[in-house]
């Protein structure tokens, strides 16, 4: 392959009073170790080396991406606006005059799921007409709305307190609030009504008893007047008896006995009637729930209870059979989309999704009625539990009452044996007394539930739904510029990394950590010349001609060092390689040579000895054959096969024709050593240009016989691990490798520390 310096159309050779041109940059030369900085600074600058070599990539297509992204983002990102209302919760219910001994640890979370729960949220919906909302609109038949604003829908506690936020979060700010709004304001309602239907159970059945005892309590008063005529006195009885002796201190010690039994018997009474009632107004929300007969309705007062067509569309459309029918009607769609509506296949497609469609709609009809009655019950279901506690709390009331009322029995009946009139009438006083209590009880109760009817609830609402004036939640202008930033910086990481997984070369200070510097004698860097930009501008002649002359010296600095150096003095033969192809070797060994040809007496040759690839006929545009293949074979001397275009100091050989000779065993026969050993007598310096080590297997035959091999790498081309194993090659081959050239670093570098020292 040849090197691309060698193809690039701009690559310039001058003839004898010039110099090849090829792009490259600044010579830096180095002998010696490198400093003890290096290693510090060497990620870094690598790292900053492979961003600004990246860089005429990177930008546009950063742009490119950037704009791609930012114009995804404001497609796709919608604004979303959350509203918020604020409600108190608390355990224990406010009074005004009463205080109740009622409360519930569960009743804040209790009311957070019924306010999240599809019926409250199902009332809104129809009482509130949320589903004219656009979000509503544009989900109606294909989600259910009611599970469309549950997901939505948050309720959360604000830390400790008693205060709980309501939100909503749509891409509309008067669709949130509108939503929050509606649904606390329909559950708001939902607990006054309540609570109201309640408390007017409550009073209905405590009016009952308040008939019922003062019915009874007026039997009693006439039993009493009764009983008070028989013992020939008043309503008093009189207990302290002449004649009785110890028997009237008994009798008055069973009467205390007995008052305080009879006490006992009315407070039992009492808490009985108060628990049902309350079970009686559980029993009659039960019926309103269940759509039992008889139960309150609309008529009644109370709040209606149903379920929304959308709840039972959604339960249905959950059921196993609706599912595999919904996924079987699918595919027959898809199918049918596929077929001409000509052919007969569709006909028989069309009649099966025509099937199917019925059998659908019959399976729907045929769960309505069950999926109803199982939605109704578990609505229901919460006040059932209610009901199922306040009739366990009764029982436990009624058994109370008839174990007093059974040794209040037993005491009065202990004391009859006596026949004492007295006592009889006593006992009816004491039964009057025991319904003018309960009845008293019942009347306070009254008045208690009638008070606190005014007192606060126990949720409040503090705070109305807000309209939110700015989106959740950064804008979409600061979505778009996060992540079109992201997108221009992407092809930054991407090259920058891909270049140093590759490990590619861009200081001198990585030849260095690859090659052994106590074993080469040096480690410099080439600068290459420009080509000239196709649109000119003022100062671009200036430009080239510095950069121009940069290259010049950094070649003259490398041919100086190679000719100074007191351990390469008796040197001649020189072999420029590399690990592979492409890194500027030919180019290189060619400008070594023309330097070397115009400074020192004596004639320099170039041999082409990659007979692979040949090249060394293009840079000086010389003839290509004959050349070295054609004096390894025999076919021409040395002396007919050197060009001798350049004066009496340049020479050059050729590759020639190699036919379909195989290069490597040309060069391992002992003709080259002979070949060699010719050139040696009729020239002073000998520079061989070879194929790439990794490729050729001639080079190391090559390398052997020179006095001397420079390794050649390109800037921001060379892989290190590549230059690493080629040099290890050469090592162990027992080939002399003298140094190291980073050719084509950039200009600006070896600018910085030239100063003033430019051409006029």
């Amino acid at each position: 392959m040849n090197d691309p310096s060698i193809d690039d159309p701009h690559t310039e050779l001058s003839k004898p009073n010039s110099l090849p041109r090829e792009p490259a940059a600044p010579l830096v030369l180095q002998l010696g170790q490198a400093g003890a900085t290096t290693a510090q600074t060497f990620s870094f600058n690598v790292m900053w080396q492979c961003l600004l070599h990246r860089l005429p990539v990177a930008i546009p297509l950063g742009l490119v991406l950037a704009a791609l992204a930012g114009a995804a983002v404001k497609y796709f990102t919608e604004e979303k606006f959350r509203s918020l209302a604020t409600l108190r919760i608390v355990d224990k219910q406010p009074y005004l005059a009463f205080p109740t001994q009622e409360s519930s640890a569960d009743f804040a979370q209790t009311q957070i799921e019924l306010l999240k729960g599809p019926y409250i949220i199902g009332r809104a919906i129809e009482s509130e007409g949320l589903a004219q909302l656009p979000e509503l609109r544009k989900i109606s038949g294909k989600e259910d709305s009611v599970l469309w604003i549950s997901q939505r829908l948050k309720a959360v506690r604000t830390g400790k307190s008693e205060i709980y936020e309501v939100s909503m979060t749509t891409t509309r700010p008067e669709s949130a609030r509108k939503i929050v709004e509606a649904i606390v304001d329909t559950y708001m309602q939902f607990q006054t009504d309540d609570s109201e239907m309640r408390r007017q159970v409550m009073l209905e059945v405590l009016d009952e008893e308040l008939i019922r005892y003062d019915d009874k309590i007026e039997l009693a008063r006439r039993k009493l007047r009764g009983l008070a005529k028989e013992t020939g006195g008043d309503d008093g009885v009189v207990m302290d008896v002449p004649g009785y002796g110890g028997r009237t201190a008994r009798t008055i010690g069973r009467v205390t006995q007995r008052s305080t039994l009879q006490d006992k018997l009315v407070d039992a009474e009492v808490e009985v009637e108060i628990a049902r009632a309350r079970v009686a107004a559980l029993a009659d929300e039960v019926k309103l729930a269940e759509g039992a007969p008889g139960a309150a309705g609309p008529d009644a007062g109370g709040p209606q209870v149903f379920i929304t067509e959308s709840q039972i569309e959604a339960r249905i459309e959950r059921d196993p059979t609706i599912v595999s029918l919904r996924k079987e009607l699918q595919k027959q769609e898809d199918k049918s989309g596929r077929l001409s509506k000509t052919s007969a296949l569709y006909a028989r497609v069309e009649e099966e999704i025509s099937a199917l469609k019925a059998g659908l709609e019959a399976k729907k009809a045929e769960l309505k009625p069950a999926i109803l009655r199982d939605a109704e019950q578990q609505l229901a279901s919460g006040r059932r539990d209610d009901l199922i506690a306040a009739q366990a709390d009764l029982h436990k009331k009624l058994q109370a009452e008839k174990l007093l009322r059974a040794r209040t029995e037993t005491e009065r009946g202990a004391q009859s044996q006596h026949g004492d009139k007295s006592l009889e009438l006593q006992f009816a006083r004491d039964e009057l007394d025991k319904d003018e209590d309960i009845r008293r009880h019942i009347a306070d109760r009254k008045v208690h539930l009638t008070t606190e009817s005014r007192a606060p609830g126990q949720v409040q609402k503090i705070q109305k739904a807000t309209l939110p004036e700015f989106p959740e939640g950064p804008s979409v202008v600061k979505k778009v510029a996060m992540v079109s930033a992201a997108a221009f910086l992407s092809p930054f990481l991407l090259l920058v990394g891909w270049n140093l997984a590759h490990r590619r070369i861009f200081q001198r200070e990585q030849l260095e950590r690859e090659l052994d510097v106590k074993v080469i004698k040096f480690v410099s860097e080439v600068t290459a010349l420009p080509t000239r930009p196709r649109l000119r501008k003022p100062g671009d002649d200036r430009a080239y001609q510095l950069q121009s002359h940069l290259f010049e010296e950094s070649i003259e600095s490398l041919r100086a060092t190679l000719a100074i150096d007191a351990r390469l003095h008796d040197m001649q033969v020189f072999v420029i390689a590399s690990a592979v192809s492409g890194e500027g070797k030919s180019n290189l060994s060619a400008q070594l040579a023309m330097s070397w040809s115009q400074s020192m007496p004596g004639k320099v040759l170039v041999v082409d000895a990659d007979l692979r690839s040949p090249s060394m006929h293009e840079l000086f545009e010389t003839r290509p054959d004959p050349g070295l293949a054609e004096v390894m074979r025999g076919e021409c001397t040395v002396e007919n096969a050197t060009i001798m275009d350049w004066g009496d100091r340049l020479y050059v050989l050729p590759a020639g024709n190699s036919q379909s000779s195989s290069p490597a065993k040309l060069f391992s026969a002992h003709r080259f050593r002979e070949v060699l050993a010719e050139l040696r007598q009729h020239y002073d310096k000998i520079i061989i240009d070879v194929p790439p080590v990794l490729c050729a297997s001639e080079v190391l035959l090559i390398a052997k016989e020179a006095d001397a091999v420079l390794m050649c790498a390109l800037h921001a081309y060379s892989h290190s691990g590549q230059v690493k194993y080629a040099y290890d090659r050469l090592v162990g081959c027992g080939v002399n490798v003298i140094g190291a050239v980073l050719n084509g670093t950039p200009a600006h570098r070896y600018s910085s520390t030239y100063r003033g020292y430019f051409p006029a």
